[in-house]
């Protein structure tokens, strides 16, 4: 995704709806020409797909560049690190979505998140339950 994103400036992610392609993009004036080129190089089976565009508030630029800090701010609590399931960067609700075993766990994860001082919105920390590996 970020390939796309530094072809098509704005490209925030995007997901298959029937036979529509659901674009995240923090601007309605993307290039439909250049974001149609970018996606079809990576995904030729979507070349037949409707683009709808979706309003979103970060690019996946931005989400990609906070990942690794809030994931390595997170992982350096000793006490929070077994408490975390899952970390992803979700394009359908353009968020960084950090998935824990409890709602202490959520608290503690949210005031650590709070000191990297991204923007409200950036980071979504919810009650998971853990993944199993089959």
């Amino acid at each position: 995704m970020v390939e796309i994103e530094h072809q098509v400036p704005g490209f925030a992610g995007m997901s298959v709806a029937g036979d529509t392609l659901e674009v995240r993009s923090t601007t309605r004036d993307i290039d439909m020409t250049a974001l149609k080129t970018a996606i079809v190089s990576r995904f030729p089976e979507l070349a037949d797909h409707e683009i709808q565009i979706v309003d979103v508030t970060f690019d996946f630029g931005q989400l990609s560049a906070w990942y690794q800090p809030v994931q390595d701010a997170l992982y350096a609590v000793p006490e929070l690190n077994p408490l975390i399931n899952s970390t992803d960067i979700d394009e359908i609700h353009n968020c960084i979505v950090i998935g824990v075993d409890t709602e202490d766990a959520v608290l503690a994860a949210e005031g650590v998140i709070a000191k990297l001082g991204l923007p409200l919105g950036a980071v979504q920390v919810k009650v998971t339950e853990r993944a199993v590996l089959t």
